[in-house]
């Protein structure tokens, strides 16, 4: 599913779009990793810590932020897990 026709068609997405920052690429990509890692669908239960790492992002602020833009933006699909456990994020399609 996640090959290089979807690499591509992010690019040049995000090319055409003022308000993706290097911050939410990282992030976006690191969820990208993860979710061609485990097999899945499109989709990924988020470990916050993992992505941060991956993506080189220290601040949970700053990840929180991107997190929040790129659903905002329609980049991702994000379910907030109910307390402590893990979030799931799903990909949309380009």
């Amino acid at each position: 599913m996640l090959g290089q026709e979807w690499l591509a068609r992010f690019y040049e997405t995000i090319a055409e779009d003022p308000r993706i920052s290097v911050t939410h690429i990282s992030v976006y990509l690191a969820i990208v990793y993860e979710v061609s890692r485990t097999g899945h669908d499109g989709a990924v239960d988020v470990d916050r810590q993992n992505i941060m790492r991956l993506a080189k992002v220290n601040s949970p602020t700053t990840y929180n932020r991107s997190l929040h833009a790129l659903r905002v933006f329609g980049y991702i699909e994000y379910v907030p897990s109910p307390g402590r456990g893990k979030s799931i994020v799903r990909l949309r399609k380009m």
